[in-house]
């Protein structure tokens, strides 16, 4: 009886951070020399800690969470827009969600002369996680929801920021500017904000999976793992985001980003406030009258 196999990206990206693990476990070396350190990043020049600090984990109940999460979330992205663009954003991701992070903690201690959060730590998966759950939630059909731990039903657009919000709440010593620097860097991906930065649909066909990766129909049955390809409708099929490129390009390009993050940053804003809305009015017929009232308002 065949078995499910695993999306070759997501498979990667699980097989790296488990094994890493494994030598953190055996080996035991100082965690502190992987975590996003925004003071050593930008005085100590220790670049290497911006993809470091997301691939180790702190505990085994922290790698099993990102990492199941990571096989839920990634592995529906793979499926319907192939290995190849998935790879990339979550590349991207990397990269955004922790200078991002580190932006905001320099700012801040720049701002405020507070330097408690540039000499903070981070570590984990999970900023990149929530960067990929604004992705997966964007696909979903306009009126889905999904359930918050059970306690409320929360329409499917906004449920990483509610997500975001619950898990504050429940586990306070968490990384809040690390999960919020993925939601915000995952909204602008799917504005089209970063859509200069990727090749074309064409070329990730014509180059990496054929050059690259080959015919994937030659890969054995026994294999835990499945290379997807890009489908042909995939420019049509939800996140044009994930592998394509922008229309345009040079300063008009450049101006149609810049202009994207400004609309990305209002629309942050927005779900915000509407996540609030639900968690706040969920359950009664009055309630959800005045969310639908509030959208109304801040269109």
């Amino acid at each position: 009886m065949p078995t499910a196999k695993v999306p070759l990206t997501t498979f990667m990206i699980v097989a790296l951070c488990v094994t890493l693990h494994i030598y953190q476990f055996f080996l035991d070396p100082p965690l502190q020399n992987f975590t996003l350190n925004p003071r050593l990043i930008i005085y100590a020049h220790e670049y290497y800690r911006l993809i470091t600090s997301t691939m180790f984990h702190s505990g085994i109940m922290h790698l099993g969470m990102n990492m199941l999460s990571t096989l839920s979330i990634a592995g529906a992205l793979e499926t319907r827009f192939g290995s190849v663009p998935l790879g990339l954003s979550i590349l991207i991701s990397i990269l955004s969600t922790s200078l991002l992070h580190v932006f905001v903690t320099y700012a801040y201690y720049k701002l405020s002369d507070d330097a408690s959060l540039i000499y903070g730590s981070s570590v984990g998966f999970s900023g990149v996680i929530f960067h990929l759950a604004v992705l997966e939630a964007s696909t979903s059909p306009p009126n889905s929801t999904r359930s918050l731990f059970g306690f409320a039903q929360i329409p499917t657009a906004y449920y990483p920021v509610a997500l975001l919000i619950a898990l504050q709440v429940l586990i306070p010593n968490i990384s809040f500017l690390g999960h919020l620097s993925g939601l915000v860097m995952g909204t602008v991906e799917v504005s089209g904000a970063l859509e200069i930065m990727k090749p074309s649909i064409l070329f990730l066909k014509n180059n990496i999976e054929v050059n690259f990766v080959g015919d994937p129909q030659t890969t054995t049955d026994a294999k835990p793992w499945e290379f997807v390809r890009i489908p042909d409708d995939h420019a049509e099929s939800g996140i044009g985001s994930i592998g394509t490129h922008a229309e345009g390009g040079g300063v008009r390009g450049l101006c149609a980003s810049l202009f994207s993050v400004l609309q990305t940053a209002v629309q942050c804003l927005k779900n915000l406030i509407r996540t609030m809305w639900v968690i706040i009015f969920v359950g009664n017929k009055a309630g959800w009258a005045a969310v639908r009232r509030s959208e109304q308002e801040l269109v």
